[in-house]
Order: structure tokens, then sequence, then C-alpha cells
């Protein structure tokens, strides 16, 4: 086999690789990458007015920070919470639906488009001052799910899942936990 056509053979695999899994190695490379962030401090943990059958409550929404720090747009990403386990047993609850959760920015549920280097805050839930009571924030609800949970001080654990149409989905779960007093302002959301 002379020179030239181990070039040949070479450039020929090269190109038909490429054609197969350059995609994939453009997108992992300069693609749109979504990270999850919280911290029990403000602008994450924030007290503030919430609108509940026609009142307005003051309590403390929890919210998470999703940031794309790829190189391109991230299309379609929607948060969804898929599970809930905890309070007194550590077990899940039957009647609670994935739902999909609020946009700060939009105050809807539907996916929005991420930029490079973009950010944007998920409402996770709302603990409403003088209540035993935390309540997930989603716009709609399934017939039948369970959407107010009572203050334990029991941790709860929140399985939570950020999706795009072209990023890889980042899951991750949290313990919820409120002290003895189960005061609204108590919470605290940490990874585990």
């Amino acid at each position: 086999m002379t020179t030239w056509t181990a070039i040949g053979a070479i450039a020929t695999f090269l190109v038909v690789f490429f054609a197969l899994y350059g995609e994939k190695f453009r997108s992992a490379i300069w693609g749109p990458k979504i990270e999850i962030f919280h911290e029990n401090a403000l602008p994450y943990n924030k007290e503030a007015g919430h609108k509940m059958d026609g009142e307005r409550v003051e309590g403390l929404y929890i919210r998470l920070k999703i940031w794309n720090k790829g190189h391109s747009t991230a299309h379609g990403v929607y948060g969804k919470l898929t599970k809930i386990v905890g309070g007194n047993e550590m077990k899940g609850f039957d009647t609670f639906d994935p739902t999909i959760l609020k946009w700060v920015s939009t105050q809807k549920c539907e996916p929005i488009n991420l930029c490079p280097r973009d950010e944007d805050f998920l409402d996770v839930l709302f603990a409403p001052r003088d209540a035993t009571y935390f309540k997930i924030l989603t716009v709609d609800y399934s017939v039948g799910s369970q959407i107010k949970f009572k203050m334990d001080s029991d941790p709860y654990k929140l399985y939570i899942s950020i999706y795009s149409d072209d990023a890889p989905t980042e899951s991750k779960i949290y313990r919820l936990t409120f002290d003895e007093q189960q005061y609204f302002n108590c919470a605290k959301f940490e990874e585990i």
C-alpha cells in the first residue's frame, strides 16, 4: 500500500465518521448545556405576595436558577417536578402527578428558549405565612393531584428535571425541611 492510498483511506474514513457522528461531537462541544442552581438566600428564597383564592397572601417562594452555560441557544426548556417523597413516613404520594413548573419571567409553564449565558428562574413552591402547608407552583393541576403538602419537621425529597429540545436533561434531588415551629420562612432547600 502506498502512502497516498493510506491517506485516501484515512480521509474516506474521517469523512464517513464525521458524517455519522459529527453533529454529536459539535453539540457536545458547542451546544447548549443547562445547569441548575439554588442557595438558601435571595433571590432563590424570596418573601413576597402570591394570589391565592382571589386574595393576596404573603409567604416564601423557593426558586431554582436555570442557566444555559453552553455556546448555543437551548430551545424548548422547561422544568418538571417528577416526584415528591417524604413527610412523616418518607413515602411517595400516590395522588401526586408529575407537573410542569412555572417560569418567573413569563408566569407560565410553557417552554422557553435560553440564549447562551442566559438564565431564568423557576418557581418550585410557595409557603404561605401563618399556614401549615406549602404548595407546588404550577398553572394547571391534574385532576385529583395533590397540590398542598403539610409543613413537617421531617424532610421531603423533591425530584426535579430540566428538559430541552437540544440540550441534555439535567436532573437533581432536593431536600426540603422546616424547623419545629414550621414557620413559612424557616424552609431549607438543599441539593442531595
